[in-house]
């Protein structure tokens, strides 16, 4: 796991996404497009650094998350601002994709 990911618990979720902004990835260890995934968000986090939090949460050890969220498919990303929910991605996205629909939310 790369260092600039923040892992977390069904108990921490909610605390950790309400405030500011979040990039929730759920994720698998043995999904390729979650491997090609990785590297996109570490670029997405060296651009935006402390703007946006990046959440890894593993579908298979935190399935009441993936539950909750309705995930269906691996990788599916969310993007929360101050707790609610404001972007949904399914699939690997591109680094230009996450950070156009990130700065709408800082200027916003």
């Amino acid at each position: 796991m790369q260092s600039s990911f923040k892992e977390v618990n069904e108990k921490s979720f909610e605390d950790i996404i309400a405030k500011g902004l979040s990039l929730v990835e759920f994720w698998l260890p043995l999904s390729h497009p979650c491997l090609l995934q990785d590297p996109i968000l570490e670029a997405v986090y060296r651009e935006l650094g402390d703007k946006l939090r990046i959440i890894r949460i593993n579908a298979e050890d935190i399935p009441g998350l993936a539950r909750q969220y309705d995930v269906k498919a691996i990788p599916t990303l969310l993007l929360f601002k101050n707790g609610k929910e404001t972007k949904r991605f399914i699939g690997s996205q591109s680094k230009v994709t996450l950070l156009d629909e990130v700065n709408k939310l800082l200027v916003s």
